[in-house]
């Protein structure tokens, strides 16, 4: 009976994470379509160099930047204003969405960027 508990388990807990996983990309879907999308466009993907392109960009980094730009470690008036009313977890969905989406997919100048920045030295 044990050993049916544990099969039991592994097998749904990859349904379970799947469905967390839904809610997640939903959640942060609504949060860049509140705001996000106007710099940094649908899928993280700006349209112009103003903007950093945030699709497939680390999930962990997204959210350290967005929890700077709000505590004020990180200084840009335009992201203080838009994280000010996001909690935490707001922060974390949208992150989330964002590290999810493929890169340069609007955006037919993100493939010149990413030469230009794969040519550019690495200290």
């Amino acid at each position: 009976m044990r050993r049916l508990v544990v099969l039991l388990a592994a097998c749904c807990a990859p349904l379970a994470q799947a469905a967390g996983d839904a809610s997640l990309m939903q959640r942060g879907e609504e949060q860049v379509m509140g705001t996000c999308f106007l710099c940094h466009g649908v899928t993280g993907n700006s349209s112009g160099k103003l903007y950093p392109e945030l699709a497939g960009q680390n999930e962990a980094y997204l959210l350290e930047q967005l929890r700077h730009f709000k505590a004020g470690a990180r200084d840009s008036s335009d992201m203080r204003k838009v994280v000010a009313d996001m909690s935490d977890d707001d922060m974390r969905a949208a992150a989330h969405f964002f590290s999810r989406q493929p890169p340069g997919r609007d955006n037919p100048a993100s493939g010149d960027r990413r030469a230009l920045n794969e040519s550019t030295p690495r200290l």
